[in-house]
């Protein structure tokens, strides 16, 4: 696993890297680490390159909870862990989907807990695969990289973070295989990953991941998504 530690005090930040490798060793995990300074710092190098990214939420500048949100908006899939002073500056981790937050003073074996919880979480994200019969043959593609599948004439389209797949089947079909893994379906034409939904509007769902995805919401389907949201963010 490659892992961002993000907080401004060096030596919290040795801390949790001495946490990370005590925990690699005794649970056979590996583990690349690199230290940032500040989420600023994060972002200036950002590359979507990292599987867990564990902030500090109380940081000078923008937060460790903005930074956060700033990646998630950029469409990163990385697990996130806070660290954070007080339990209810926490409770707005869902809006990033954050796994965990540790209490400071940080003890190892708390520390080791919540890790272990955003290991397993990497693992069960990396091993997601669904196979699509495109219309070029057959493709295995990672299913938290999906953001949202649409009906374009006779085929439907997956779009992903880096592609797009034109693909054979009904929506029908296919949403039977993706509402266990957190999709939902919007409009007759629109099947949405809620990790990715950012925004709703009167009429529309706005979805970060790529530049200006704004889809329509389709009056039958508003219930039922208001629903699928709220308790995806309940966890």
């Amino acid at each position: 696993m490659k892992i961002a530690i993000v907080d401004d005090e060096q030596l919290q930040r040795d801390t949790i890297q001495d946490y990370i490798h005590r925990y690699s060793t005794e649970n056979g995990v590996a583990a690349d680490v690199i230290q940032h300074s500040s989420g600023e710092e994060l972002l200036r190098t950002f590359e979507d390159q990292y599987d867990v990214i564990i902030f500090d939420v109380d940081m000078p500048g923008r937060s460790g909870l903005d930074i956060a949100k700033e990646i998630r908006e950029r469409g990163s899939d990385a697990v996130i862990l806070f660290i954070t002073n007080m339990a209810q500056y926490a409770i707005n981790g869902y809006e990033v989907d954050a796994v965990d937050y540790v209490i400071k003073p940080i003890g190892y074996y708390d520390f080791a807990m919540k890790f272990s919880k955003a290991a397993k979480r990497v693992r069960k994200n990396d091993s997601k695969l669904i196979a699509l019969e495109c219309v070029d043959g057959m493709r295995s593609v990672m299913i938290s990289k999906i953001i949202y599948v649409e009906i374009m004439g006779h085929y439907l389209v997956y779009h992903d973070k880096e592609n797009d797949f034109k693909v054979r089947g009904s929506m029908a079909e296919h949403s039977s295989e993706l509402l266990a893994y957190g999709f939902v379906r919007i409009h007759k034409s629109y099947l949405v990953n809620l990790k990715y939904l950012d925004n709703l509007k009167a009429n529309e769902a706005v979805l970060r991941g790529k530049a200006n995805i704004v889809l329509p919401i389709g009056r039958a389907y508003k219930e039922s998504l208001m629903k699928a949201y709220l308790d995806y963010l309940k966890g």
